[in-house]
């Protein structure tokens, strides 16, 4: 291997050396070429010259000699130079191979060991910088994290100065709005300006609420109900809104939405008088009078001198009927308000309810030196004047209301009461026709309208008048009657029979209705129908004595004497008025013609003292 090693090293020194010698003869073999080329040129000058040839021949072969023996002369010296070269060379393979040895062996272990030092020193030295670098830029990192906070809260501290100042400028613009809204007198102004309050501030639950207001002041409850709910969706907490919605659904008579809004305001506000006060109205207007008392109870624990809740106390327990606990509400609220006109005519008419006209003629009066304009009071005390039979005193106060407000059809119904009362029919009807004409669904009007007719013999114009009664009001049993009656006063019995057959539907305990249409069964000859409707009347009350004397004339009819002596026996203890019956010539009179001449009627008649002329059995 190592001789191997060798050879390669000489080959290589070899190769260097003779491409130095050749590269350091090439120009002397130039130059000889040189002067060959300029004897060839001086033989072609000398051939043109036929004289001079042989000179010239000969003169070329001297310098031609000439030139080999310098050739020669060249070439022993190349041959020297290569003899020492050889030599040369030898001495320089040795030498080579020596130092090839030295530099194959040693040198890449002095070279490895020298590379490492040399590499340690330079690692130690870069790690040395990098610390040094790594530390600086710890420090410039420290240096620019601190400059960056710095620069960030600058910046934070600059972005919250523009927005405090822009916010403060919006919120300079909107109070502005704001103030000149709440000054504000005229209605349409109020919403314009609120609405330039929610451009600038789409998320202001006040100006949403007061736009609301507003627009329920202008009775746009719809859209005062929109802006209530925009506020409450913003801020659900916001009480005033609740409250405020509920007044809108309280005046669009959606009286459930009312009791939930309030509802909500007394949860966020349990101390809200007017809350529990409005939602007593609610609950009034429903018809739950107990759950009005228990607000209006709880709004005057909380305001205990408030006189309109007093009144609506005095209102509430009048709708149950507990007319004494409604005069003293309504004392009370005139107790703290000797001016309330409302409590003056609403205690009035629960001393009307308890037969005490003069107290109610006495508030009423009350009313009107309060307060002359007041139409209520008038209305109040011409219905008493009615149930006094004071028709005049009643047409003056009727006439009085109707002067005041001519399109007032309570007034002209109440009128029309006076006329027919004083049997002035024809002025009645006008009134009865007035009052329609202002409200076509008033069913008071119909009513009484046709119970004129009825009076007159009109009996076709009151049903019709009935029947539109009816229609407006399908399950008021007393229409119904009303009706009933006039189809029996024109013999359409099976009319009637359907109408108090209804009425029994709607008042199971009308002991009245079952005897008359008892009675209408018993007439159309369907007596076993009939007594079951006056046995009903009798299990219902035992001493109704129509109902008894009904039952007696079924039993005659079916030819049960015992019962139709039993039956007629009770109804005449229970007060029977068989002798007017008769006189008036009822159709009862066949019943007990047929059994005048018997012992035990002849006894009967005794025994109660009746004493029936024999005129009364003529029969027409």
């Amino acid at each position: 291997m190592r001789k191997r090693k060798a050879l390669v090293g000489i080959s290589l020194i070899l190769f260097l050396v003779v491409l130095n010698v050749f590269l350091y003869a090439q120009p002397s073999l130039e130059e000889l070429a040189g002067r060959i080329k300029s004897l060839e040129e001086a033989m072609r000058e000398l051939a043109k010259s036929s004289s001079e040839k042989d000179d010239i021949i000969g003169f070329l072969r001297e310098q031609q000699n000439s030139v080999y023996q310098d050739a020669s002369i060249v070439l022993e010296s190349v041959d020297r130079a290569i003899a020492n070269l050889t030599v040369n060379v030898s001495r320089l393979s040795e030498l080579m191979t020596v130092v090839v040895l030295i530099v194959g062996v040693v040198y890449p272990i002095v070279a490895f060991f020298t590379q490492n030092w040399l590499n340690k020193k330079r690692l130690e030295e870069v790690e040395t910088r990098l610390n040094i670098y790594e530390d600086a830029a710890n420090e410039l990192k420290s240096q620019l994290d601190e400059k960056n906070r710095e620069l960030e809260q600058k910046l934070e501290t600059a972005s919250e100065a523009a927005n405090s100042a822009q916010a403060w400028a919006n919120k300079s613009r909107v109070s502005e709005l704001l103030g000149r809204a709440f000054a504000c007198k005229n209605v349409e102004e109020k919403i314009e300006l609120y609405s330039r309050v929610i451009e600038q501030d789409s998320e202001n639950s006040v100006a949403y609420n007061n736009r609301g207001t507003a627009y329920a002041e202008k009775r746009d409850h719809y859209h005062a109900i929109s802006d209530y709910s925009k506020a409450i969706d913003i801020y659900p907490e916001y009480k005033f809104a609740y409250f405020n919605r509920g007044n809108s659904y309280l005046a669009l008579e959606e009286y459930d939405r009312a009791v939930l809004d309030y509802t909500k305001t007394i949860e966020l506000d349990s101390k809200s008088f007017p809350a529990f006060t409005n939602r007593g109205n609610a609950f009034l207007e429903m018809g739950n009078s107990d759950a009005a008392i228990r607000d209006y109870l709880q709004a005057l624990k909380l305001n205990p001198d408030d006189y309109v809740v007093s009144t609506n106390l005095g209102f509430a327990y009048f709708n149950k009927g507990e007319y004494a606990t409604a005069i003293s509400y309504y004392n009370e609220a005139i107790r703290l308000n000797p001016k309330h006109v409302d409590a003056y005519i609403n205690r009035g008419n629960a001393y009307s309810m308890i037969r005490r006209y003069d107290l109610a003629l006495s508030s009423y009066g009350e009313a009107v030196n309060l307060n002359a304009k007041k139409i209520d009071a008038y209305l109040g005390r011409g219905q008493t004047y009615l149930n006094t039979e004071r028709f005049d005193l009643a047409l003056s106060d009727y006439n009085e209301a109707i002067k005041l407000d001519p399109e007032n059809s309570l007034a002209y119904v109440g009128r029309g009461k006076s006329y027919a009362m004083k049997g002035q029919y024809n002025q009645a009807v006008k009134d009865y026709a007035e009052a329609i004409r202002i409200d076509p669904s008033f069913i008071d009007a119909f009513v009484n309208r046709g119970r004129v007719y009825f009076n007159m013999g009109k009996c076709d114009l009151a049903i019709d008048d009935y029947s539109k009664a009816v229609g407006l009001d399908p399950g008021n049993p007393i229409i119904r009657i009303d009706r009933g009656n006039a189809f029996i006063s024109s013999k359409q019995y099976e009319q009637a029979i359907k109408d108090f057959k209804e009425v029994i539907t709607l008042d199971p305990k009308d002991v009245d209705s079952l005897d008359t249409l008892a009675n209408l069964l018993r007439q159309v000859g369907n007596p076993n129908e009939a007594k079951d409707y006056a046995c009903r009347a009798t299990e219902i009350d035992p001493s109704f004595s129509e109902a008894l004397g009904t039952l007696a004339e079924i039993y005659s009819d079916l030819l049960i004497d015992d019962k139709f002596y039993e039956y007629l026996e009770k109804a005449l203890e229970t007060g029977y008025p068989l002798l007017e019956l008769l006189k008036d010539g009822d159709d009862c009179k066949p019943v007990y013609a047929k059994h005048k001449d018997e012992e035990r009627f002849i006894e009967l008649m005794k025994e109660y003292r009746i004493e029936i002329p024999d005129s009364i059995w003529d029969l027409e």
